[in-house]
C-alpha cells in the first residue's frame, strides 16, 4: 500500500492533490496506510477467529491456526480480546474513521481521507435525512 501511495504522490494524482489541500502529508497518509494494512492482515483475521457466534464452531470447538505460533480456540480467545480492544482504542483516540482501516485500494483510501464529504461510512456525505 505504501508503494502505491508513493506512486500516487509521484503522479500528482487528483486524490492526492485533494488530500494535500486538506492538510494530509505523505507521512500522515503512510501512517494510515500502515494501520490499514495491519488491520486487514492481522487484526481482521484475529477478530474473525475470536468471534464466538459462528455456526461452524470455528474458534470454539475447532481451533484456528494463525501462522505457526498462534492458535485461537475457546481456551486462548480471552487473550486475543485485549489486543483487539487496544487497536480499536488506538484508532478511535487517534481520530481515525473506522472504515478507513477496511478500505482495500490505496486510491480509495486516499480519496476517503482527503474528502471533506466523507461521513465515516462512505455513503451519504454526512447529510442526515429528515424522514
Amino acid at each position: 500500500m505504501c508503494r502505491d501511495l508513493n506512486y500516487l504522490f509521484e503522479q500528482k494524482d487528483t486524490r492526492v492533490v485533494q488530500a494535500s489541500a486538506n492538510g494530509w502529508t505523505l507521512e500522515r497518509l503512510r501512517v494510515i496506510a500502515i494501520l490499514n494494512s495491519f488491520n486487514r492482515v492481522v487484526v481482521g483475521p484475529l477478530s474473525a477467529a475470536y468471534r464466538t457466534e459462528t455456526k461452524s464452531g470455528l474458534g470454539r470447538e475447532t481451533p484456528i491456526q494463525y501462522g505457526e505460533r498462534l492458535e485461537i480456540s475457546s481456551k486462548t480467545a480471552g487473550r486475543v480480546r485485549p489486543a483487539l480492544d487496544a487497536f480499536e482504542r488506538l484508532a478511535t483516540e487517534s481520530g481515525l474513521k473506522r472504515h478507513w482501516l477496511n478500505i482495500s485500494r490505496t486510491s480509495d483510501l486516499v480519496w476517503a481521507i482527503g474528502s471533506r464529504d466523507d461521513d465515516g461510512e462512505g455513503n451519504d456525505g454526512g447529510q442526515e435525512s429528515n424522514e
